[in-house]
């Protein structure tokens, strides 16, 4: 168990220095292996998921064409899980896809299964997926996202070896819709260069919604976001507009964002927020809602309990120990916070989840919080312990 107390850690002034976005990253490191047969290098701070994908584009580029099955283990990186089926069904050799017991819970049937008909040999079994990699053209396909938008990502990242033109996308704006532009556009960035060239890969905005929530709950001061783009391609770049409804300003630096907390009056009427295309950003704005206290009706959360752990359903649970929950639907959670919590001892479980580690956290700008763990972090956020304070559990 791990003790917080952050009450009076927050200085009027920080500069954190958030790491590289995991989703992109993790899309460049396999377009230019599929492009140019190029694993990119991973610094030591990189999100442990970009660790991983790392890890298994050096197995697969050592171990090609080998006669008994290769492992390639991707953990708890769903990313990988998706993106590496796509990958491997065309790479010459015979592999074994597995990773953790969680992962192996996750939708990844309908990339299978778009993989098949294109004439792809995957073989899904108890512990995970058995393929036979080998060359294959593919012009035209059809995949279901329904469950997952990287089904899309994962066809349209293997497509320099597929010859893949046309993509038909079902339905046509799924989940998550907007991970399969930010996957065009790192498509287009690398293919509008001649030769390749390592990328300057921005800072991830997933991870800076603690900070922008931090703002709104300190009320004063400033926080500079380092490597932050606003107009990001990063979908929860969204962040910086739904946070003026708490009087959170963004400025554009040279070399990331500015934030600081303007003073407005508390919103009156319940905000809305639909996360169709955000859903990471659930389990922080939920603990949000409760500490600032404010009424927010979050939506589009049908695939959040798809996650690396039933997010939607332990959302619920935790948050209705502090408010009045509803949930109008399977995609909704209605939170009604009347008043802030503050100078107490809370414990909470985070389920072996990320996000629940930084939401749970935010706890500690008023109270003393007791985690059960918190080294599940470093799967999308390694540096956060040290940015919020130095910085060791009490």
């Amino acid at each position: 168990m791990m003790n917080f107390d952050l009450t009076g850690t927050f200085k009027s002034s920080n500069h954190i220095k958030l790491n590289r976005s995991k989703s992109l990253y993790i899309r460049y490191l396999i377009f230019c292996y599929t492009r140019y047969n190029v694993i990119l290098p991973v610094q030591t701070r990189e999100a442990e998921d970009v660790q991983t994908v790392f890890r298994c584009l050096q197995t697969i580029k050592q171990s090609q064409n080998h006669t008994e099955p290769v492992q390639v283990n991707v953990a708890d990186c769903g990313a990988a899980y998706r993106f590496l089926t796509a990958l491997l069904a065309v790479t010459p050799g015979k592999w074994f896809l597995t990773g953790s017991p969680r992962m192996l819970e996750r939708p990844i049937l309908p990339l299978v299964h778009s993989l098949q008909r294109a004439g792809a040999n995957l073989q899904p079994e108890k512990d995970g997926i058995l393929i036979t990699g080998t060359l294959l053209r593919a012009p035209e396909m059809e995949i279901d996202c329904t469950l997952s938008s990287q089904f899309a990502s994962a066809l349209l990242l293997i497509s320099p070896l597929t010859g893949l033109k046309t993509l038909h996308i079902i339905p046509e704006i799924p989940p998550s819709s907007s991970y399969i532009e930010m996957t065009r556009q790192v498509i287009a960035d690398i293919d509008r260069v001649p030769g390749f060239s390592i990328p300057d890969i921005e800072s991830d905005w997933s991870g800076a919604v603690f900070w922008y929530a931090v703002a709104a709950l300190k009320g004063e001061g400033s926080y500079y976001l380092h490597g932050l783009k606003l107009g990001s391609i990063q979908p929860d770049t969204i962040i910086s507009a739904w946070f003026k409804n708490f009087g959170i300003t963004s400025t554009q630096m040279p070399d990331g964002v500015v934030i600081e907390n303007n003073y407005i009056s508390r919103p009156t009427q319940p905000l809305q927020y639909d996360l169709r295309s955000n859903p990471d950003l659930a389990p922080v704005l939920g603990a949000f809602s409760v500490l600032y206290p404010c009424e927010i009706v979050l939506s589009g959360l049908q695939n959040l309990n798809m996650k690396e752990s039933k997010r939607l359903d332990i959302l619920a649970e935790e948050l209705s120990k502090f408010a009045g929950i509803e949930r109008p639907d399977n995609g909704s959670l209605h939170i009604m916070a009347r008043e802030r919590i503050s100078g107490q001892q809370l414990t909470f479980r985070s389920y072996g989840d990320h996000r629940f580690v930084m939401a749970f956290m935010l706890f500690s700008v008023f109270n003393r919080v007791t985690l059960d763990e918190t080294e599940s972090v470093r799967k999308s956020y390694p540096g956060f312990p040290e940015d919020i304070y130095g910085l060791n559990p009490l």
